[in-house]
């Protein structure tokens, strides 16, 4: 959304445009209005949006794994640990 409040005036440098978009989402969020918003979007959308947010999340932890090997395996040991001592759903 910053990106596109970008591209709508050229001359704004991105900090300026990331700004107006949190005042926007401020603001939006604080007359309740979000809620509204987000009811419009059909969950099909919304569930694919989140798929291929987690999707490329994903992608990027095993890439890690050449560099990063004692996090990344760490992260997966708290997930696996968390998921079966909190978790009902899975």
């Amino acid at each position: 959304m910053a990106a596109l409040i970008q591209m709508l005036k050229e001359d704004r440098s991105l900090s300026a445009s990331v700004a107006a978009y949190t005042i926007i989402i401020f603001i939006v969020s604080a007359t309740g209005y979000l809620d509204k918003i987000l009811r419009l979007i059909p969950n099909g959308i919304a569930a694919g949006m989140m798929t291929g947010i987690l999707f490329q999340f994903g992608l990027d932890l095993f890439k890690a794994t050449d560099t990063m090997t004692f996090i990344v395996f760490s992260m997966l040991a708290c997930l696996s640990d968390n998921k079966t001592l909190y978790c009902r759903h899975f």
